[in-house]
């Protein structure tokens, strides 16, 4: 082979080498990019589970209240029954 044709395919070779690493700067770019993204997306759905995790909390409280408010009202209407009965007793008796 000659000189010529050597140099030229070395040439070739060193302009190949040059694109490559531009184009792997590129991806070494694109990726760091998704790392930071993918890092904010983590933190973001973590907050969301917190947040879940809260509403939750709330939604079993409110589902629980109107059933101690009817226990309430039950006791409070059998006491009043039993207070009335006991009264009635009472005023047969006196």
């Amino acid at each position: 082979m000659s000189n010529e044709l050597l140099e030229s395919r070395i040439g070739r070779v060193e302009q190949d080498l040059r694109d490559a690493k531009h184009a792997h700067t590129g991806i070494y770019e694109r990726l760091s990019v998704l790392e930071r993204d993918f890092a904010s997306t983590s933190a973001t759905i973590a907050t969301i589970f917190t947040d879940l995790g809260e509403i939750k909390a709330s939604l079993n409280v409110l589902k629980d209240k109107p059933g101690k408010r009817w226990e309430s009202v039950t006791a409070q209407i059998i006491t009043i029954v039993v207070a009335a009965l006991f009264g009635l007793l009472l005023a047969k008796f006196i």
